[in-house]
């Protein structure tokens, strides 16, 4: 999908990604009353693939906030297209 959205934005074109810090490969769980398929990477591995998708990452960031009584994790990048 990154590719994708490099391939839409012309040089110089910004990006923002959030994502939960958590390494999943996919899991289903419920979201407003709904199943909703999730699946994430840690910090690492996703400012690696926004890096090869072709953008130059100027800030990231891993913030912390609670939801329903529990602390979650996410990564935050801001990136320029090359």
């Amino acid at each position: 999908m990154l590719h994708r959205i490099r391939r839409w934005l012309l040089p110089g074109g910004l990006l923002l990604v959030s994502e939960e810090d958590a390494d999943r490969p996919g899991v289903v769980g419920g979201w407003l009353g709904a199943p909703m398929f999730f699946s994430g990477h840690d910090a690492a591995t996703l400012r690696r693939l926004v890096d090869e998708a072709g953008f130059a990452v100027e800030r990231a960031a891993v913030e912390t906030q609670r939801e329903q009584g529990r602390d979650v994790s996410f990564t935050w990048i801001l990136a320029r297209a090359t």
